[in-house]
């Protein structure tokens, strides 16, 4: 008898790795999981809808991610997603982005990703280069990044603006542009840039208040509000710890004395 049980619990492990193996279209990649999924969207199930090749599918945290898919929380879920190459990405509500290609964390190669609509928030880790760079395209603008922390906004006017908010960030019109230097505007940390229909060029870079940045963030995406000024906070804190141990110990404090007179003896 528990030989029997035994056999029919392996038969239906194997099944079931079959059924998973044979549900993945032929020669898709994984190239990360669903590290996390945050919100509530009424039905207590915290799952968000990809598009991939193989048609439509619900992933929750620990879902796989396979190059092509399409990643589209809903109105209520923000999710985070964990890329091969050590990316995070977290993505707002109403948003979608398509995962077009994602360079493995030790060979060589860049990363392609598409935000088609809403609001996206990018730690991207791997030191890219600009011949194969990190690129993120929002409509009539492209992206090129190396390694850095930004947050992308694309609207339904067709604007996109970009904060950067650790490191460099290039915005061009596209691609090919990327690598023209005069088509380029070059957004450093604590800066953003737009662009919008009918400009030849990025807007040039100017510096935003951070401020401004969190009390928008925390209107439109505040699970995204809270991560930017968590590593914001985290930031400051190693600052004044590398400055403190600069400067070295504190000096002993050496309290005055005023000069006691001279005792002189008697004669």
């Amino acid at each position: 008898m528990i030989l029997r049980i035994t056999a029919l619990a392996v038969f239906f492990v194997l099944a079931q790795v079959n059924t998973s193996a044979a549900a993945r279209p032929a020669g898709a990649q994984n190239i990360g999981r669903v590290s996390a999924v945050e919100g509530s969207d009424g039905t207590g199930v915290m799952k968000v809808e990809i598009r991939g090749d193989a048609g439509t599918r619900r992933e929750s945290a620990g879902g796989e991610l396979r190059a092509g898919d399409h990643v589209l929380p809903g109105h209520e879920l923000a999710v985070t997603l964990q890329l091969r190459d050590g990316s995070e990405i977290m993505l707002a509500p109403d948003s979608e982005l398509s995962l077009d290609e994602v360079a493995d964390r030790t060979a060589k190669g860049g990363s392609r990703l598409g935000l088609l609509r809403g609001l996206v928030h990018a730690i991207v880790n791997k030191i890219y280069t600009n011949e194969q760079p990190f690129m993120v395209s929002a409509g009539n603008c492209v992206m090129g990044v190396r390694g850095t922390e930004f947050v992308v906004d694309r609207e339904d006017s067709g604007q996109s603006t970009l904060h950067t908010l650790t490191g460099s960030v290039a915005i061009a019109r596209s691609a090919a542009d990327l690598r023209a230097s005069k088509a380029i505007r070059l957004v450093r940390a604590g800066s953003s840039s737009l662009m919008r229909p009918g400009l030849q060029l990025p807007r040039a870079p100017k510096k935003f208040n951070p401020k401004t940045l969190d009390d928008y963030l925390g209107g439109r995406a505040s699970t995204v509000a809270r991560v930017v000024l968590a590593r914001r906070a985290a930031r400051i804190a190693v600052k004044h710890a590398e400055e403190a141990k600069r400067r070295g110990p504190p000096k002993k404090k050496v309290t005055w004395k005023p000069p006691q007179p001279k005792r002189t003896k008697g004669k």
